[in-house]
This record gives C-alpha cells, sequence and structure tokens, in this order.
C-alpha cells in the first residue's frame, strides 16, 4: 500500500500521477486527505467555471446577497488593514474592468443618490482649487481649439437661460454700483471701454475690460473669515486694465496683485 500511495510524508496525485508531499494535498469533510493534489483541484474548478460561467456567477451573486453584512465587514477589514493597498487594487481593477466599473458606478449612484450627493459635497470641499482649476483648464482648452463652436454654445446657452442671464446681468450691475465710489471717473472709465473695443476691432479678437481686484473675490475656505469674500475691489479706472479675453476668462476672479 505505501508504495502505490509513496511514503509516510507523500503520495501520487490521482490526476497528475506525480508524487508530491502532503502539504499539497487538501482533506475531505471527513479529514481524510483528497486523491488528487491541490494544483490539480484548482486547474478543475477553473475549467468548470469557464464552461458554466452563467451557474457559477449566479450562484456566487445568491451567496453575496444571503451573506451580505459578513461580506462588507470582511471588505471593511481588509481596507483598514492596509487602505493604500486596497486602493490601488480597486485602481487596478477598474483600469482592467472601465465598461464594467461604469456600469456598477452608475448603478450604485442611482439606487443610493443621498450618499452620492453627500460624497460630491464633501470631495468638491476637499478638492474646491483642484475641481475649479481643472474646470477652467478644460473650457479654456475647448475654448482655444473650437472658438467657433464655443461662441455658438454660449449664444444658445444664453437664448434658453434668458431668464437667468437676465438676472446675472442685473446682480452684477447691483455689484458695480455697490462697488462705484463718488469719487469715479466716468470719462475715463468710458475711454478704457472704448479701447477694449476698438483693440477688438483692430486685431479681430475679443478684448475684455477686466477688473484687476475683482469685484467679487472667491470665498475663504478656512480661518476666522470662512465663507467670505477674501477680497472685493473698486468699479474705477484705477481697477479697470484692457486684456484679450482668454486671458481675462483663464484668470476668472482668482488672480490679483499681492494676493495672499
Amino acid at each position: 500500500m505505501l508504495a502505490e500511495q509513496g511514503d509516510l510524508f507523500s503520495k501520487h496525485c490521482s490526476r497528475c500521477k506525480v508524487l508530491k508531499p502532503f502539504d499539497q494535498f487538501s482533506t475531505n469533510g471527513l479529514g481524510k486527505w483528497k486523491s488528487h493534489c491541490k494544483s490539480c483541484g484548482s486547474k478543475a474548478s477553473r475549467a468548470y467555471e469557464v464552461a458554466n460561467a452563467e451557474a457559477v456567477a449566479a450562484k456566487k451573486a445568491h451567496r453575496y446577497r444571503e451573506n451580505i453584512d459578513e461580506h462588507k465587514r470582511k471588505r471593511a477589514q481588509r481596507y483598514w488593514k492596509d487602505p493604500e493597498s486596497a486602493k490601488a487594487s480597486a485602481r487596478a481593477w477598474g483600469a482592467a474592468n472601465k465598461e464594467l466599473a461604469k456600469k456598477q458606478a452608475t448603478k450604485w449612484a442611482r439606487e443610493n443618490p443621498e450618499a452620492r450627493g453627500a460624497i460630491r459635497s464633501r470631495n468638491l470641499v476637499r478638492n474646491r482649487d483642484k475641481y475649479n482649476e481643472s474646470s477652467r483648464l478644460r473650457k479654456l482648452l475647448y475654448r482655444r481649439l473650437k472658438p467657433d463652436e464655443s461662441r455658438a454654445k454660449a449664444a444658445s446657452y444664453r437664448e434658453r437661460n434668458r431668464a437667468r442671464m437676465t438676472a446675472y446681468v442685473a446682480i452684477r450691475h447691483a455689484r458695480k454700483m455697490r462697488a462705484t465710489p463718488p469719487w469715479v471717473d466716468q470719462v475715463a472709465i468710458s475711454k478704457i471701454y472704448f479701447a477694449a473695443n476698438f483693440l477688438g476691432m483692430v486685431t479681430g479678437e475679443w478684448y475684455h475690460v477686466d477688473h484687476i481686484v475683482p469685484l467679487q473675490g472667491p470665498l475663504a475656505m478656512d480661518g476666522p473669515f470662512k465663507g467670505e469674500r477674501i477680497v472685493s475691489g473698486l468699479h474705477c479706472e484705477a481697477n479697470l486694465q484692457v486684456i484679450p479675453g482668454r486671458l481675462n476668462q483663464s484668470k476668472s476672479n482668482r488672480y490679483w496683485p499681492d494676493m495672499p
């Protein structure tokens, strides 16, 4: 019997016929060694999963639904044991399964609108500067690569949202009025706007009258003045400059001289 099975520390696999140590074999429910080795068992399992992919997937899904709380607990344990490794693994899986990852993310967002909104709000607060800069660069690149389409889209948006644009113009005008000191030189301001129009006609490029220090600067994200405007400039000749429209759109209200 030992001659057929090997020695006290090894046995032959019934499938690959190779003599292997006992640690290469699994035990059955009765505590006895299986006739085939772990390697052959793994190959057979993979072959079965390929041949019965739908049945295996349905069985796994059923098992997951039946034990969803336990799966979540184990997944959380693995994540907090090594967060960086878990994130890297998730990114790698997402890169290898883009369509499936997108479909799962869309389904989760549709089923969990409140959680999705909370996550987006939290990420926006944490990465506001990053989001704003990324959005600004995308818009700027689009305007430069497709100026005609950009102008057409802007005109279409204004046409579809007349009430909103009217409100925006009114608010902008009110801000200018509040930021206009009584000693302002209206003639000098008119000359600056005339210069912008003249440059546009001569060069064929849009020129804007820009407030050097913005009328309404960005909000403070922290500190004692959190939620307040960092800076508010005046609408006067000393705070106006004529610059290309693309440059004005790129700087928005985030840049001014001597900014902190």
